[in-house]
């Protein structure tokens, strides 16, 4: 039996973040598994640190930043490639919240069940890779703390299957 995991579960840890205005050029030759690093040298990016999930991203430090890009790995640190999971954590209450809250889900052209849709996003697992989603933060009208704190708290607060602020939102 797999065990269940959500992301709010202590194995889908850290978030890495960095600021825009850190691009620097870097060459950078990349192979599976990914870690958070490398993918952000790929683009150009380095990442500023490490939260754990649930975490507010503090602002960032030495320079005023106006967006930035997050990664959701399951790596405790940017350079780490150690935590891979073999199957996809699928937490089955969580699609039945998803299916509850989105009546017109359908795939292939029909509704699934549970089990069905927990099978198809299954599908799309890579075992042996640790960064599990990349977001941006653009420039925004309002600012609590900074735009990527804001946009990694929405993406926390949203509740699963709401259309904003963050379609990616999870709980």
């Amino acid at each position: 039996m797999t065990k269940q995991i959500s992301p709010r579960s202590s194995r889908f840890r850290p978030h890495a973040f960095l600021s825009n205005s850190q691009l620097r050029s870097r060459s950078v030759g990349g192979s599976v598994p990914s870690a958070v690093a490398s993918v952000f040298a790929a683009a150009g990016l380095v990442p500023d640190g490490v939260v754990r999930w649930e975490e507010t991203v503090p602002p960032p430090v030495g320079h005023a930043a106006n967006t930035g890009v997050y990664a959701i790995a399951l790596a405790k640190d940017t350079s780490s490639v150690l935590g891979t999971l073999d199957t996809c954590p699928i937490d089955r209450a969580a699609l039945k919240r998803l299916l509850d809250a989105r009546p017109e889900l359908t795939v292939d052209r029909r509704r699934p069940n549970v089990r069905e849709l927990g099978a198809r996003l299954g599908g799309f697992w890579l075992a042996d890779e640790v960064v599990v989603y990349i977001g941006r933060a653009g420039p925004r009208r309002r600012i609590d703390i900074s735009p990527l704190s804001d946009r990694v708290a929405e993406y926390y607060n949203t509740p699963l299957g709401a259309r904003a602020p963050t379609q990616a939102g999870g709980r």
